[in-house]
């Protein structure tokens, strides 16, 4: 699930939501929504910019379990 794995690496990285969410262009709300699970399906670009953010590739977000 993105949420989870969103959460996740943002954790690892010291980032707060806020400062994901200004990092890859987005509103706060949409990192919160991704995180709770409430957006179970967010446009590629925005996958695309909050990847790039973290600085991993998108379909990191993607992945089922944590590696």
């Amino acid at each position: 699930m993105i949420g989870e794995q969103l959460t996740r690496l943002r954790t690892e990285r010291g980032m707060s939501q806020l400062h994901l969410a200004r990092a890859a262009g987005v509103t706060k709300m949409c990192v919160v929504y991704l995180e709770q699970g409430r957006n179970k399906d967010p446009h590629v670009s925005t996958v695309c910019a909050l990847a790039q953010a973290l600085g991993v590739k998108p379909s990191r977000l993607l992945e089922e379990s944590a590696r």
